[in-house]
């Protein structure tokens, strides 16, 4: 695999929301880092942003940007969060060979890591990350996360652990995705069906799509070689955690498991915070027949157990 003889067209996606200067920057230098062949196309999704920081885009229109912005209703911002974003861009972009996802504050600190992986995609049809930096403090994050469950019942709380200090090259198999720069086909998008559009609006998106490949058997792996700059913060312009993260919870993990597995695992926690925040999205969402017709579509295109996820996620 040669990363700089690369040809065809890939998509970067990036949705953004009150990113400052930083939208820009990451444009710039992805720009700066792509193959002299590669048609590198940025789909990027306006998300309700308040300080203009897209408002660059749509100058000189350039051809190598598609701006798609959310619209305000009387001038509230309602944003449709990054899985929303995410699945449009490959929906608007058929023939595209890869499909590059990011984080409006990124960089790529490998010379046409873009195209590595991608093609790193291509060769095992999964989800390929990069290397993590931290670029805040110039340390290196990890590569992917393990699993971390604690409590039970309705004190269960679940987060993803970044793999560090570990001395590795080339393609290494991780749990769950993370740092928000990874690659794919449109073959293995086909086969993930997308991803439950989360309401969660942001902080979830690597979970779902984590849990989901390992259901469906679409490999996710990080290529240590590949080291992508992200800057990670506090705090953020956008909210990632409360009601919103729990909107997510609830969409990620009741229309992927069964529905006793949901019930006996997962169900009580969500129940328990939905007492605590008196919100009538998250009733909704822990009731809503519609996320059981979802499930039962998913469970078709299983080839791993729920018991075996379970396991693999140290719950069970």
């Amino acid at each position: 695999m040669n990363a700089e003889a690369f040809t065809g067209r890939i998509v970067v996606i990036m949705p953004v929301r009150n990113e400052g200067e930083w939208a820009l920057k990451t444009v710039r230098n992805l720009r700066a880092s792509k193959a002299p062949l590669t048609d590198l196309h940025f789909f990027i999704v306006d998300d309700c942003s308040t300080d203009g920081c897209c408002d660059i885009f749509m100058r000189g229109n350039p051809d190598d940007i598609t701006l798609i912005r959310t619209p305000t209703d009387g001038g509230m911002p309602h944003p449709n969060g990054q899985g929303v974003a995410r699945s449009l861009a490959v929906m608007r972009n058929p023939g595209a060979r890869g499909f590059y996802s990011i984080d409006a504050h990124e960089t790529m600190e490998t010379k046409h890591g873009i195209e590595r992986l991608v093609l790193d995609a291509e060769e095992t049809g999964g989800v390929v990350m990069a290397r993590s930096k931290n670029l805040a403090n110039g340390s290196n994050v990890g590569i992917g996360c393990r699993w971390c469950f604690t409590g039970s019942g309705e004190s269960l709380r679940f987060k993803g652990n970044w793999i560090r200090g570990v001395e590795t090259t080339g393609i290494v198999p991780v749990d769950a995705l993370a740092g928000a720069c990874y690659a794919w086909t449109p073959q293995t998008w086909a086969k993930l069906q997308g991803t439950r559009e989360s309401y969660g609006f942001y902080g979830l998106f690597d979970i779902d799509l984590s849990i989901a490949a390992r259901f469906i058997g679409v490999p996710v792996n990080c290529n240590a070689d590949v080291i992508a700059g992200h800057l990670y913060r506090g705090p953020r312009p956008y909210a990632m955690s409360g009601r919103w993260r729990w909107w997510g919870y609830v969409e990620c993990f009741r229309s992927m498991f069964r529905p006793e597995i949901w019930e006996r695992h997962f169900a009580p926690s969500a129940r328990a915070v939905c007492r605590k925040l008196r919100d009538p999205m998250l009733e909704w969402l822990i009731n809503t027949p519609r996320l059981l017709t979802l499930q039962a579509d998913f469970e078709k295109r299983k080839v791993t157990t729920d018991e075996a996820v379970l396991q693999w996620m140290g719950i069970a």
